[in-house]
C-alpha cells in the first residue's frame, strides 16, 4: 500500500466493534455494469495490496495480510458482493479477538474511497473495454494447456 493510501487510512474515523470475531459491514450504490465492478474490484484489491482468494458470481473475497516478528498472517477477510448496482462490503476479522480497535470499518471504508477514486478514472469507452477484457478472463479466452 503507497504511502498516500496510508495517510488516507489515518483520516478514515474508526467504528469500534466487539464480539467474538468482529466485523464491520456497509453498503453504497455503483452505476456500473457486473463486469466492470469486477473489474475494478480487482484493481482495487490490487492496489491495496489484499490477495484475492474467492470468486463467485456476485461477490469477491480478499484477505489482508499483516508481518509481525518477520512472519505474516492472514488479519482481515474482505467480502464484496454486487446485486443489481448495490454493493456490500464486510471485513471480518481472523484472529482470536473479540475488540477489532475499529480496524474492520478502517478496511471497508479504504476500500470505499479506492474502488470510488478508480471508478472516477474510466470513462464510457473505457468501461465497455473493461468489460470486455473482465468477459474474456471469465470465459478463459487466453487459456493454453
Amino acid at each position: 500500500m503507497t504511502q498516500e493510501l496510508k495517510e488516507v487510512e489515518k483520516q478514515i474515523k474508526k467504528t469500534h466493534k466487539f464480539a467474538f470475531t468482529p466485523k464491520y459491514n456497509t453498503k453504497f450504490n455503483t452505476h456500473l455494469s457486473e463486469k466492470a465492478f469486477f473489474a475494478i474490484t480487482s484493481q482495487t484489491f490490487e492496489k491495496l495490496d489484499w490477495d484475492i482468494i474467492y470468486v463467485d458470481k456476485h461477490s469477491i473475497e480478499a484477505k489482508r495480510k499483516s508481518k509481525s516478528l518477520g512472519m505474516s498472517q492472514y488479519t482481515e477477510s474482505i467480502i464484496v458482493s454486487y446485486q443489481y448496482g448495490n454493493v456490500a462490503v464486510k471485513s471480518e476479522s481472523l484472529g482470536n479477538e473479540f475488540w477489532d480497535n475499529g480496524r474492520n470499518s478502517k478496511r471497508v471504508h479504504l476500500f470505499i474511497h479506492v474502488f470510488q477514486d478508480i471508478e472516477k478514472k474510466y470513462n464510457r469507452e473505457e468501461l465497455r473495454a473493461l468489460e470486455k477484457e473482465q468477459e474474456s478472463k471469465e470465459n478463459w479466452d487466453d487459456y493454453q494447456i
